[in-house]
């Protein structure tokens, strides 16, 4: 992954100039939404456009050195305003927790201080870190949706490798908190997941 980390950090600003790309990322190549399991640069764009409505130089090149493009249609990125209402994570209740079913809540303010509190169930922009790391932030909740038959699913928090992971210096069982240490998350009580 070494090589393919360095092809996307040499390509990513040209990339990133071209019209409709909003990020550069790495990943799978998909081909028919199957995932060939070939790593790939993945190229996030506002909307897929067919090749006739592209001038010169704004087609993504289906290679970037040894390694193909993948280019994945994310719709419009913008900041949500200040604001705007947050939305919490309520359910029935299995194995692991809540099942999250997404329902309204009061709005709330996007400071640094509201992010560093201490939030059940645990939900995209406050803080979390590994217990041997200071802090970082939560991108988003995801279901593993590949689950057996009678298994519930699993919920999953999605940040940093540098963030649960310790920079890979993470074991597997160790403890994940939320919030990270540095804001006040402390073992077992704001202890989150593995």
């Amino acid at each position: 992954m070494i090589d393919i980390a360095k092809e996307q950090e040499r390509t990513e600003a040209s990339l990133l100039k071209l019209p409709n790309v909003v990020g550069v990322g790495l990943g799978h190549k998909y081909t028919n939404d199957s995932d060939t399991g070939q790593n790939a640069v993945v190229v996030l764009v506002n909307q897929k456009l067919p090749p006739e409505m592209l001038r010169g130089g704004e087609m993504i090149s289906a290679q970037v050195g040894a390694y193909p493009t993948d280019v994945v249609d994310v719709g419009e990125i913008f900041a949500q305003p200040l604001d705007a209402p947050v939305t919490q994570l309520m359910g029935a209740a299995n194995e692991l927790g809540p099942v999250p079913v997404l329902r309204p809540a009061s709005p709330v303010s996007a400071e640094p201080q509201v992010l560093k509190r201490r939030v059940r169930p645990v939900m995209g922009g406050y803080s979390v870190a590994h217990t041997a790391v200071t802090a970082g932030t939560i991108a988003t909740g995801c279901y593993d949706e590949s689950a057996f038959p009678g298994i519930p699913g699993k919920y999953y928090v999605l940040s940093n490798n540098h963030v649960l992971a310790n920079s890979n210096a993470a074991m597997i069982g160790d403890p994940i908190v939320q919030p990270g240490p540095i804001d006040g998350g402390t073992m077992p009580s704001d202890f989150i997941g593995l």
